[in-house]
This record gives structure tokens, sequence and C-alpha cells, in this order.
């Protein structure tokens, strides 16, 4: 199993980062367990609620737009889903794991 390098700080950036885009919902917690029980059943959900479920790619975009390196931005976009083929598969399995949540 790989180990995180301490001085991976593209990957430190992207564990740390790819949240970013929950904090435009301002949503506290039992905001956000409603919005991820409506998406689990298939409620429609717009509003702050429909922006903390889209957090991703919200996200990705702020970070796109300051700047950031590209898996920093990838990783926030895709996040869960699985590694795209441009990333390497075991750095993405870290982000992962670090992200279980």
């Amino acid at each position: 199993m790989a180990q995180l390098r301490p001085t991976d700080s593209e990957l430190i950036r992207a564990g740390l980062l790819h949240d970013v885009g929950k904090a435009g919902s301002a949503l506290g917690p039992i905001g956000r367990t409603l919005a991820t029980l409506a998406e689990l059943l298939r409620l429609p959900v717009t509003g702050r609620y429909g922006a903390y479920l889209m957090h991703g790619p919200l996200g990705a975009r702020e970070l796109k737009r300051r700047g950031a390196d590209g898996l920093v931005v990838m990783f926030a976009e895709l996040h869960p889903a699985r590694a795209p083929d441009s990333v390497d598969p075991e750095r993405w399995r870290l982000l992962l794991e670090a992200d279980d949540d």
C-alpha cells in the first residue's frame, strides 16, 4: 500500500480543499442531513440544499477560478467517483480513503 509523502503538496491540497463547495450552501448539520436524505430518496432538491448536493462541481469551479492545481480541481469535482484515466489510481485511492465520510 502506498503511503502519502508529506511533500506531496498537491495531494494534501486536494484532500483539504475538495469539499470547499459545501461552504456556499450555508447548511448546518441538520440541513446537510436533510439534503443527503432527500438525495437518497431521489426527491427534487433546490436552493441551498441543491447547492450542498452540487458542492463538487461548484467547488471545482471556484478552485479553478483561483488557480488551483489540476488534481485539486478534479478531485473536488469528481469525488467520490473512480479516478479518471489521467490520474494515478493510487493517489486517487489515498484521497478517497482520507475522504471516508
